[in-house]
């Protein structure tokens, strides 16, 4: 099956926001969201690109290592880097990342302090109001009842911050 430039581009997106929740290296995450970014803005396909016998890394933001992992997808498919990575982490734990507002950072701590690693185990938490919904610009929770705070979380009305208390 051909791979498309949304692929490559997913492989890589997912790679940075894992690499993020690990906690790794920013200048490697902003890389890899760079060249992302860069490929869904093609008008052509990378992988044709690459069976013409040019030379990814000519492209803007595009690096040797990185030129090499693009080649990698569009040959095999899949990412090796990605694969170990998702091992590392708990298999669900990427899931979280579908909540609006709720980024790398926010789930590393989620995972880390209080281990949290799926969706279910957040609708516990702000169930058992370990974590609590907040306004923006406000460092106070609002005050909602138990109900509230699980069809929040569970519904992805959560849209500001989640906070703990």
């Amino acid at each position: 099956m051909p791979v498309h430039n949304s692929d490559i581009v997913e492989k890589l997106n997912k790679s940075a926001d894992l690499l993020d929740i690990q906690g790794a290296n920013q200048f490697r995450i902003r890389a890899y969201r760079s060249v992302a970014q860069t490929i869904s803005g093609l008008s052509y396909n990378v992988a044709n690109m690459l069976k013409e016998g040019k030379d990814v890394s000519q492209l803007p933001n595009i690096g040797s290592s990185i030129a090499e992992k693009i080649h990698e997808i569009v040959e095999t498919g899949s990412l090796d880097q990605l694969e170990k990575l998702e091992k590392k982490l708990p298999e669900k734990l990427a899931d979280l990342m579908k909540i609006p507002n709720l980024g790398p950072k926010k789930i590393q701590k989620l995972y880390n302090e209080l281990n949290i690693s799926n969706r279910e185990e957040l609708e516990k938490a702000a169930v058992r109001c370990i974590i609590t919904p907040t306004c923006p610009g406000k460092s106070k929770p609002i005050v909602c009842s138990k109900r509230q705070k699980i069809m929040a979380v569970s519904s992805n009305v959560m849209r500001n911050r989640i906070d703990w208390i």
